[in-house]
């Protein structure tokens, strides 16, 4: 994922989360906020309630990778805040991959 599609300021993220709608299933949770700039933006949110560090970076690794196979599928003038559920921790990246698709198809 390029520098330019992720969501840098902290006030901007917070945001996201208390103004935006949400979407939600068994694993994700997805805040998203409208905007006027064409491409999307991207945060993702591991609690540590998920594990130690490795373990949320490589949930956080799996959440970039789905997001960059699936970038076409994000509306363009959206930002999203992916949050991962506790059910990710012991799910295939295939099973994620295809959740992660069936809640922005159905959600939005």
């Amino acid at each position: 994922m390029k520098k330019k599609h992720i969501v840098r300021s902290n006030i901007y993220f917070n945001q996201i989360i208390k103004n935006g709608m949400k979407i939600q299933n068994k694993y994700f949770i997805i805040y998203y906020l409208n905007k006027e700039e064409i491409s999307p933006k991207f945060g993702f949110a591991v609690g540590k309630k998920l594990g130690n560090a490795v373990t949320r970076n490589k949930i956080k690794r799996q959440l970039r990778n789905i997001t960059n196979n699936l970038y076409v599928e994000f509306k363009e003038n959206k930002d999203y805040i992916i949050v991962a559920k506790k059910f990710c921790l012991d799910t295939k990246y295939d099973t994620l991959l295809s959740e992660m698709k069936n809640l922005i198809r159905n959600g939005e």
